[in-house]
């Protein structure tokens, strides 16, 4: 195998501010050991366990389109980039600069979609909104922040979280043919180590980011309120931060919470995992949730919204999890209450959790997998 240089391009690359960033910088690591060597373009929050020498950072929403062709194609050339790896930005200046850098290079392009195309396409937000918001769009002449479909043109490989995702990504996004299209899951990123259940406590666990429009943990707050009064011994620990963390704690107040914290960023949460026996997930959409797989690993048994179809690629409904119906409380009430009720079947599910993601999604497995695919777009 010869030496290849990647460029990740991503909103940030600090892996505590979300599931994206934790991939890329486990990858990094990982792909570092085989002489594919990792660069990063990044608008957001850096990290600063990246050298210099190895990061640029390049806003591909604000900045001039120009310049940022001119500075990305100078710190390729600089650094002998060979392949692009973009997670998940797909706007016009992003595109613009592609096309430039094609003109000139070689460079082999891969984009990474870790969303799921449906709830993309047809979010869950009301009928009436969306079409208010294309009508505006329509009338002032706005074009939709990612252009999803559109970027397959400008790229080599478009990567998919689930062989769920390529028919209905094809569909809703009338994409004419399949042949760029590919599905690869997600590694988590933490060491694999048999969850201990002697430690585990009677603690109930969120770990998401702030955008209640996806993540919807007011809902979960709904259930907890439902369930506290059915249950005085358990309590539940929600982590992490983001735009819409002030509006949830405020809601959280109506409440009146006996056993309800918030812990506010969380900068590693592997103790948490550790210590809590449920995970609870109650989004309205995902792709590929990290968090629900770092959960696994630890053996925290999760309870699960069915809102997203790669769901059915992770968790096995009664055996290494709970599946629910969605946005039902009194169903996520009764999930809850059958496992913290029944300490023996959950248990059997911890220990069944920890052996799927074991199975599937480790670092070694899902890295070995881009190490043979990086290698072939460079025959």
């Amino acid at each position: 195998m010869k030496e290849i240089n990647i460029l990740f391009i991503e909103d940030n690359i600090d892996p505590t501010t979300g599931g994206v960033e934790r991939v890329s910088w486990a990858l990094a690591n990982y792909l570092d050991a085989y002489d594919i060597h990792s660069y990063f373009a990044f608008a957001g929050y850096d990290f600063k366990d990246v050298s210099e020498e190895r990061k640029i950072k390049l806003n591909f929403y604000k900045d001039d389109q120009a310049i940022l062709s001119e500075k990305l194609s100078d710190f390729v050339s600089r650094n002998k980039i060979s392949i692009i790896i973009v997670q998940n930005i797909a706007t016009d200046k992003i595109r613009y600069c592609f096309r430039k850098l094609r003109e000139t290079s070689n460079i082999k392009i891969i984009y990474c979609f870790h969303r799921n195309p449906v709830s993309s396409k047809l979010s869950s937000i009301s009928r009436y909104y969306r079409f208010k918001v294309a009508v505006y769009n329509l009338l002032h002449g706005i074009k939709p922040r990612y252009n999803f479909a559109e970027i397959v043109e400008d790229v080599d490989k478009y990567v998919l979280l689930s062989p769920s995702y390529i028919p209905s990504f094809s569909k809703l996004y009338k994409v004419k043919s399949t042949e760029k299209l590919m599905a690869m899951q997600n590694p988590v990123p933490f060491a694999f180590e048999e969850p201990d259940l002697k430690v585990k406590e009677k603690t109930v666990l969120i770990i998401a980011r702030f955008e209640e429009q996806q993540k919807n943990i007011k809902k979960a707050l709904d259930v907890w309120h439902k369930f506290e009064q059915k249950n005085s011994d358990w309590q539940l620990l929600i982590g992490g931060y983001g735009e819409d963390y002030e509006d949830v704690l405020k809601y959280s107040q109506k409440y009146n919470f006996q056993r309800c914290k918030f812990l506010g960023k969380i900068e590693n949460p592997r103790e948490l995992y550790k210590q809590a026996s449920i995970y609870m997930m109650t989004s309205r959409y995902e792709g590929y949730p990290m968090t629900l797989l770092e959960a696994m690993e630890f053996g925290c048994v999760p309870v699960v919204y069915n809102t997203f179809t790669s769901l059915q690629d992770i968790v096995e409904d009664g055996k290494n999890g709970l599946i629910v119906k969605p946005y039902s409380v009194s169903k996520y009430v009764d999930a809850l209450l059958e496992l913290v009720n029944n300490s023996e079947k959950r248990k059997e599910m911890a220990i069944a959790a920890y052996q799927k993601v074991k199975t599937s999604n480790t670092i070694e497995a899902i890295g070995n997998q881009w190490v043979q695919f990086l290698n072939s777009m460079m025959d």
